[in-house]
């Protein structure tokens, strides 16, 4: 019985999830700069990102939900 390969192929992203992802990453780069809060949603398939801001006596002032790019 031959012996596997050292290397097996290994499986490739799509490149839509591969976007998917740099542009949920861009968004919490700069959320995070103007200290917002970020929340990463994965298991949800219509929403990949949640960014909340808070008024000086710790409230919740607003809540942004980016919608996912999944088709």
């Amino acid at each position: 019985m031959p012996r596997p390969p050292w290397n097996p192929p290994r499986k490739r992203r799509t490149r839509e999830h591969v976007l998917a992802d740099l542009s949920v990453n861009h968004l919490e780069k700069y959320a995070l700069r103007c200290g917002y809060a970020v929340e990463r949603i994965s298991n949800d398939y219509g929403l990949d990102l949640a960014i909340f801001t808070f008024d000086e006596f710790a409230r919740e002032k607003a809540a942004i939900r980016a919608p996912g790019g999944h088709p």
